[in-house]
């Protein structure tokens, strides 16, 4: 497994650099599915947009590849790496509700069970997931196929513009962070809004 030196990240980061030393590694690089087991070099748990830009910047500058672990599932694997840096958004849990214009606004380490206990205590749902365990971002950014479809369409189809953090990286986003229509490392966006 490859070292990274993280010094430089350290004094820029306000989350937590995970490394293979680390007690919690092990449990932190798991996926929902059990069949992918990778080991990336360094998990940068974000606490912020910024930390996603320093992470991003990070493991580019040393041709690091780039994972992103959502809030929830990435059933796929992709959201982890084997001897790169695996971004966890996980902390990043922020919800906004605003009532009046009937928007939310929640950072990508939000699972659809937490989306729905803020929506649902102002009186208000969203299009979203079926699994409560499911991360807002990923799910919604790829599209979304929810309990309230019919009515009000995809996930998709009732998001503002993502903040995405690669775009605010130093350079282009990497081929899978794409936004929209984006697979594999979509949970990328650091906070999306819904109508």
């Amino acid at each position: 497994m490859a070292q990274v030196t993280t010094d430089r990240l350290q004094a820029e980061f306000e989350g937590e650099l995970v490394e293979p030393r680390d007690p919690q590694y092990d449990m932190l690089r798991r996926v929902f599915n059990g069949a992918v087991d990778r080991h990336p070099a360094l998990i940068a748990r974000c606490a912020g947009p910024e930390d996603v830009i320093a992470a991003v910047n990070h493991a580019r500058d040393r041709g690091l590849e780039i994972a992103v672990h959502g809030g929830g599932h990435g059933v796929r694997g992709h959201a982890t790496c084997d001897d790169g840096v695996m971004i966890d958004l996980r902390p990043m849990k922020d919800i906004e509700i605003d009532s009046a214009r009937r928007r939310a606004r929640v950072q990508a380490g939000v699972t659809w069970r937490e989306l729905d206990e803020a929506t649902q205590a102002e009186g208000l749902a969203v299009t979203g997931g079926r699994v409560s365990s499911t991360g807002v971002a990923g799910f919604t950014l790829g599209s979304g196929s929810g309990w309230l479809e019919r009515k009000l369409g995809l996930a998709a189809d009732n998001r503002a513009q993502p903040r995405s953090s690669w775009r605010m990286a130093r350079s282009s986003p990497p081929p899978r962070a794409s936004i929209p229509g984006c697979s594999g490392g979509c949970a990328a966006a650091a906070a999306t809004s819904a109508s």
